[in-house]
């Protein structure tokens, strides 16, 4: 019995201490569209939207995930544009933005847009650092080389933002935050990967006040060829407003 009361002990303290960290930076609750993935051919378009009430939230973690069960073709009536092969995307409260891709091309050449959502239901963060990385994989699936083409804000086929919507309709609306992976080429029957970070290591400071973030995986990929990816963006105070927040959280449980 006596095993038995350390364990349940333990087991609260563990599940205060989650609820502090969640509620440090805690979202009310995702926006009702968190995800839009087009595939165009203009002019034409598919979109499909991945929908917040998809997801699964961990309040342990305070972090959201959800990932396709299968690939989706793009279709306008019966015009093939290509296929969302996979996609998996993970929202975390501090904040932070992941995501997972894989989209074939169809038989001409396509434009894919990955844009997240302006995800701003959390405090706002002063002196705040950021880090983000991208690493995309560009497969000749057709034995006629392949080509991957950055359409972002300035050119490159990954765009993180704060302030504002890096996957407005009529361009970016927010502060450039880091943005690369300009082009890619594949040989013949080739695969090839392609990294960007910044920083290169560690955070770097951003200046401003961060009220809000968003991401947009946005490039033009060459016909039946294939193109996957990864991504992360986050956000966190100063390495001082971190000791803040773990004293105060620390100063709650000697209360309790």
């Amino acid at each position: 019995m006596v095993m038995s009361k350390r364990v349940y002990r333990s087991s609260r303290v563990f599940a205060c201490l989650c609820a502090l960290v969640a509620a440090a930076g805690a979202y009310a609750d995702l926006p009702e569209v968190v995800f839009e993935i087009t595939a165009e051919l203009d002019p034409v378009s598919v979109t499909i939207p991945v929908l917040g009430e998809w997801f699964d939230y961990n309040e342990c973690t305070d972090t959201w995930t959800w990932a396709t069960d299968g690939p989706q073709d793009f279709m306008a009536n019966d015009l093939y544009l290509g296929t969302l092969s996979q996609f998996s995307a993970e929202i975390v409260g501090d904040p932070e933005i992941n995501l997972n891709f894989a989209v074939q091309a169809g038989p001409a050449a396509t434009t894919f847009h990955i844009a997240s959502a302006v995800l701003d239901d959390f405090d706002p963060i002063s002196n705040a650092q950021g880090y983000a990385h991208a690493s995309y994989t560009l497969t000749d699936f057709d034995g006629n080389q392949a080509d991957l083409t950055g359409i972002g804000d300035t050119g490159g086929a990954y765009l993180a933002q704060y302030n504002g919507w890096a996957g407005a309709p009529m361009g970016p609306t927010g502060t450039t935050f880091a943005e690369g992976i300009e082009s890619m080429h594949a040989g013949f029957i080739e695969t090839v990967d392609q990294d960007f970070d910044h920083p290169e290591s560690g955070f770097v400071p951003i200046g401003d006040t961060v009220e809000s973030m968003s991401a947009l995986v946005s490039f033009e990929l060459s016909a039946e060829d294939l193109a996957s990816g990864t991504s992360n963006f986050v956000i966190i105070p100063e390495p001082a407003a971190l000791v803040s927040l773990a004293l105060i959280a620390g100063f709650a449980l000697r209360r309790r």
